[in-house]
């Protein structure tokens, strides 16, 4: 029986054909025409982990991840962000819908921070928030983030969103912005009329009341945002030059790049009629952007009125940005009057 045994054992190896997995094994192991002491003929294709159908959808993302940084050329600054954006792997645009991939995530995201270097301190954490951190200096990127009812009030966000409004920082410059008042940022709450929790409660938002700049440079949400019907050709609308146009370029122009998952503005609703709702996107998240100025084409313009006088006086400008300003030639200001409504202009849908 022993003997019987030993002699299928032999025998059938020899019989069977080998299987595709087994010859692809040979190969790779160096044992299919090799020679002792020569090196084995490489494999064609060659092995790199991934089947030829997720090879071409890798190809296809590279080509629009091309296509978008082309598109999104702009001032020297952008182009650094651009390059930085690339190095990270931060996301992109692929047929029409954008991402973020999950490489920014957790600890690996205060790494992140060191190398772009943001001055940070871990936590504290807080209910909802992943990678809590709060910022010090209150600056990112050149951006001075200031709360609009004093100056005690501590910056706490997300890790994730830090690092979005890094890559925000040159649009703010390129509009003439380099201080922002805000109104929350880190709340747990829910959506209004839903049980959904905001991004508010995770620290992956912050409500924009005002912009600032250099030589008394002042955007008012509440005073200077406009009501106007923007199309899919047209985002900005019949709008003159002047601070309500600049601000609407900048936030049509915030939504072509993969940096913030949503812009809310006071042609969304009633209850942003006084501040940007900016959300950060979650790690790995996808989305599709169908929005023009913070509203969608199918949602009909809120009603509102505009306050030509605030009821709160806005903060004095802080004198680390008094000093970096000083002796630089002041920006021409547009022709601008105050906000008056303009008629709407028919939708295309």
């Amino acid at each position: 029986m022993v003997a019987l045994l030993i002699t299928l054992h032999l025998i059938l190896p020899t019989q069977l054909p080998e299987s595709h997995t087994e010859k692809w094994r040979k190969g790779w192991m160096g044992t299919r025409g090799a020679r002792v002491g020569h090196r084995a003929p490489r494999l064609e294709p060659a092995w790199t982990g991934n089947s030829a159908q997720e090879q071409k959808k890798q190809i296809i993302r590279q080509k629009t991840q091309k296509k978008l940084y082309a598109s999104l050329k702009g001032t020297l600054a952008i182009n650094n962000v651009l390059n930085i954006m690339k190095k990270l792997g931060w996301g992109g645009v692929t047929k029409g819908q954008f991402y973020v991939t999950k490489k920014i995530d957790g600890p690996h995201c205060h790494v992140v921070l060191k190398q772009l270097g943001i001055p940070f301190t871990p936590g504290p954490f807080k209910r909802g928030m992943k990678t809590p951190v709060s910022l010090p200096g209150k600056m990112i990127g050149g951006i001075f983030y200031r709360w609009a009812w004093g100056s005690k009030k501590a910056l706490i966000f997300d890790c994730p969103m830090v690092v979005a409004l890094y890559f925000a920082a040159p649009i703010f410059m390129k509009y003439g912005f380099d201080e922002i008042l805000y109104t929350s940022t880190y709340r747990y709450t829910r959506v209004s009329g839903t049980r959904r929790l905001s991004r508010h409660a995770s620290g992956m938002a912050i409500d924009i009341k005002a912009l600032r700049g250099p030589h008394g440079r002042v955007a008012v949400v509440e005073r200077d945002w406009m009501r106007i019907a923007g199309t899919a050709k047209d985002c900005v609308g019949p709008l003159p030059k002047g601070i309500p146009r600049t601000m609407r370029e900048m936030i049509c122009e915030f939504e072509t790049w993969p940096i913030f998952r949503r812009i809310l503005t006071p042609d969304y609703d009633h209850g942003h009629r006084d501040h940007f709702h900016v959300s950060g996107a979650y790690m790995g998240e996808v989305w599709r952007r169908r929005r023009y100025a913070g509203r969608p084409l199918s949602r009909p313009l809120s009603t509102y009125y505009h306050k030509k006088i605030l009821p709160h006086k806005l903060p004095p400008r802080p004198t680390v940005l008094e000093k970096r300003n000083a002796g630089k030639t002041p920006v021409k200001k547009p022709d601008y009057t105050p906000p008056v409504d303009i008629p709407e202009t028919p939708q295309s849908d």
